[in-house]
């Protein structure tokens, strides 16, 4: 996705977004939408968290988002 394109999308709920301002550029789904602000909760369930920093989630962010999920909880010693 273009910056163009970017600038025209707006998150809704239930899309997947990057927040940009936290290291590791977590991925979460949007749970509520406030102006520029949203709210993510994690895939894995767990405290929601706002951010003003964001992007549309691209298919490999998905799937590393949902691949670490799944050790999280398969994988004895995975720490999230």
């Amino acid at each position: 996705m273009g910056r163009a394109e970017a600038a025209d999308w707006a998150p809704v709920k239930g899309d997947l977004v990057v927040d940009t301002a936290v290291r590791g550029e977590p991925v979460g789904e949007v749970t509520g939408v406030d102006g520029i602000e949203v709210t993510l909760r994690p895939l894995s369930g767990g405290k929601p968290w706002r951010t003003t920093s964001y992007r549309p989630a691209e298919l490999r962010d998905k799937l590393r988002a949902k691949l670490a999920e799944v050790n999280r909880r398969f994988l004895p010693g995975s720490a999230g």
